[in-house]
């Protein structure tokens, strides 16, 4: 099981660097408008928060990939291959998702902002950006 589930993150992170990696850059993006124009939120905070969260989910999946300490065999047959680029968007999206919503609830202890706001901010902007890079690939 434990490899399967590995499997499956180091399929994910190895999408993000190749076909999915604008995912992050456009995320960013799509989280600045949603915290301004959406949330009418000040500009300077949003973006630092948006370069934030997204560089800590990123580099957190990264980390997490690396202590799994899953090796790549192409031909071992039950390894998790990403088929569809549509779910592979989606799935790397709700890991970001799931990893800035993490970072949102360790940051509520020392700010003090709405967090369920900022959960729906971080699944909302995931699934466009998901959404965005589906209809570009």
């Amino acid at each position: 099981m434990l490899t399967a589930i590995s499997h499956f993150f180091l399929s994910e992170l190895l999408w993000s660097m190749t076909r999915g990696g604008y995912h992050t850059p456009i995320n960013i993006f799509v989280m600045i408008g949603i915290c301004i124009f959406i949330f009418r939120q000040r500009t300077i905070p949003a973006v630092l928060l948006s370069v934030t969260v997204n560089l800590f989910s990123f580099l957190t999946f990264m980390g997490l990939v690396y202590f799994l300490n899953v090796d790549y065999i192409p031909e071992h047959d039950d390894i998790y291959v990403i088929k569809n680029i549509l779910t592979a968007s989606f799935y790397l999206g709700a890991i970001y998702a799931v990893l800035q919503s993490l970072f949102f609830t360790a940051l509520r202890w020392v700010y003090t902002f709405n967090l369920p706001l900022m959960i729906i901010i971080a699944f909302a902007s995931n699934a466009i950006t998901a959404w965005i890079m589906y209809r570009a690939l």
